[in-house]
């Protein structure tokens, strides 16, 4: 070792603290020393040093013989760049795909077999196309076609069918592969299942189409849609293809005075990174839709605008009815005073009168001049309180009409069972109050109660006509008939005076007296009437059924 003692001495001022790892062999390949970066890194000597390129230097003795060799390791970029590669392709949750030309499958990363249950060995060297929905298919040969063709990356949304049979929702972004000539040699897609994000998208849409709503997001230029819902598709008109891939056409419909606004102040308002809730107008022919709109710009690390988000509503119900109460406002006085119907307004703070016409004063009985400094509430009956109340809140909250009924507070005019309308009223866009318009519905709730017992009764009168009929059946002495006749008289009419009498041919005006009902039932000796006296007149139904009774009875006669 003697003879290398110089050489490892300039090693040792030359060597020790380079950055890369460097050894000295004797010329029988042994180490005779290490620089500090090689003890580092591998420690123990070892002569084998996977993924690291070895340059070798001779060094010469004063006669210039060679008496050792120094190594300096070098890391191999080249082995270790694809090692990498195949560790993340191996590990990754996506799964990539690299196809030929043809869409023949020249490699897949493992996590295919999470995807669509195929393993690795079976996909490979598969037409790709051959587990995509039948549905998909010629539409996403063409966008393959086109990354060959154009030698631009492309993103698509696809369906795959899974070897068990169910649908795997895909995104996908495919990318081309040059060779050293640039031309396309292969195209590699990197692939995840969205499925979970689609079924939520597909119950979002199903929410919004309910409630009339649509959502999107856009670039910041408004060039591109990066996700549009399919109401809003429905909303302007246009299939979501053509919307994502050109947003201007949603002001192709615009009113032109709303569309200038958009275009206009409302852009500049979002560039300046300020919200904006906006109403304008559709028109579709001869319709007019108002369309709700609220934009949020949303701001990447460093506050720049990044893109748009936004949920449309179509609000046109709402605004007719904003429409149509701005025009009872301005034909207020007309309205208001002369309607038949009761009108009167209240406030926020207590649900105390603010106003009324003549026609409530007529209706409730409660003069108008009154009104001031009075509850509302105080008008209603206390059962009622609590609907009444629940009403009132709802139009406040949601401002919106709701419609109630209710019994008005016993006044001069006695019980009244009125119907109300709540109407919000808006000031400058803020609820200010509620308008409340009043019918007199008693007669008509005392006509569906009538109705109603008018029903119950034609029920009971015909139980009595079938049971009247069975017990005739067994009945054969007439007097028997006639007894059975007056009880059931009794018990369906609830009176008590109630006969069957002879009265003498001739004198029929003299005995049979105004203030009872004579029915002719038969002849005996002398004419047979039925004789019934009631404090009160017999509806209709009750007069048919006695005249169904009769004729039961001298049937059986």
């Amino acid at each position: 070792m003697d003879h290398f003692q110089d050489v490892i001495k300039g090693a040792k001022q030359l060597l020790k603290n380079m950055p890369d790892p460097i050894y000295i062999v004797n010329l029988d390949d042994e180490i005779i020393w290490v620089n500090d970066a090689f003890h580092f890194l591998f420690g123990n000597r070892n002569s084998k040093f996977a993924g690291f390129m070895e340059k070798k230097v001779p060094i010469n003795n004063a006669s210039d013989e060679t008496i050792a060799f120094s190594v300096q390791l070098k890391e191999n970029t080249s082995v270790q760049s694809v090692e990498k590669y195949r560790i993340i392709a191996e590990n990754t949750l996506d799964t990539i795909v690299l196809m030929d030309s043809d869409a023949i499958v020249q490699y897949v990363s493992p996590s295919i077999k999470s995807l669509v249950g195929y393993d690795v060995e079976e996909y490979e060297r598969m037409d790709a196309f051959h587990i995509i929905h039948p549905d998909d298919q010629d539409r996403v040969r063409v966008l393959h076609s086109e990354v060959f063709r154009s030698r631009q990356p492309v993103n698509m949304e696809y369906r795959l069918i899974h070897s068990q049979g169910h649908t795997v929702h895909i995104e996908a972004r495919v990318k081309p592969v040059l060779d050293d000539k640039g031309q396309v040699k292969y195209a590699v897609a990197v692939a995840r299942d969205v499925t979970e994000r689609k079924q939520k998208e597909h119950l979002l849409e199903n929410i919004l189409d309910n409630v009339n709503a649509g959502v999107m997001s856009t670039d910041k230029d408004f060039s591109r849609m990066t996700f549009c819902s399919d109401s809003i598709g429905k909303m302007f008109g246009f299939s979501i293809q053509e919307i994502t891939a050109s947003p201007i056409l949603l002001h192709t419909h615009m009113h032109p005075e709303d569309d200038a606004a958009l275009m206009h102040e409302v852009k500049h308002q979002l560039d300046l990174g300020i919200p904006v809730v906006k109403t304008f107008r559709l028109l579709h022919g001869e319709e007019t839709k108002w369309i709700k709109m609220t934009i949020h710009p949303y701001l990447d690390y460093i506050g720049a605008i990044e893109r748009f988000d936004g949920i449309l509503m179509d609000v046109t119900e709402k605004k007719l009815s904003e429409l149509a109460l701005e025009e009872s406002e301005q034909r207020y006085k007309s309205l208001f005073e002369n309607n038949l119907d009761g009108v009167f307004s209240i406030d926020l703070n207590g649900f105390y009168f603010v106003n009324a016409n003549r026609s409530f004063e007529r209706i409730t009985g409660t003069q108008i001049d009154k009104l001031n400094d009075r509850c509302f509430m105080g008008l209603i009956m206390d059962e009622d309180h609590a609907s009444v109340y629940e009403a009132l809140f709802h139009v406040i909250q949601q401002q919106e009409s709701r419609d109630i009924e209710c019994r008005i507070s016993k006044s001069v005019y006695g019980e009244k069972i009125v119907s109300i309308t709540f109407v919000p009223i808006f000031l400058s866009d803020q609820l200010n109050g509620v308008h409340g318009i009043v019918k007199d519905i008693t007669q008509r709730k005392r006509e569906e109660r009538e109705l109603i017992q008018s029903e119950e009764r034609y029920k009971v009168l015909q139980q009595s006509i079938n049971r009247f009929s069975n017990d005739l059946a067994n009945v054969m002495k007439v007097s028997v008939l006639e007894s059975r006749l007056i009880d059931e008289v009794k018990s369906v009419l609830n009176i008590d005076d109630v006969s069957i009498e002879e009265v003498p041919r001739g004198k029929e005006q003299s005995i049979m007296s105004m203030g009872s009902i004579w029915i002719k039932i038969g002849e005996k000796q002398q004419p047979v009437y039925l004789r019934i006296c009631m404090d009160k007149s017999m509806l209709k139904i009750e007069e048919e059924w006695l005249e169904t009774a009769c004729s039961l009875r001298n049937h059986s006669v």
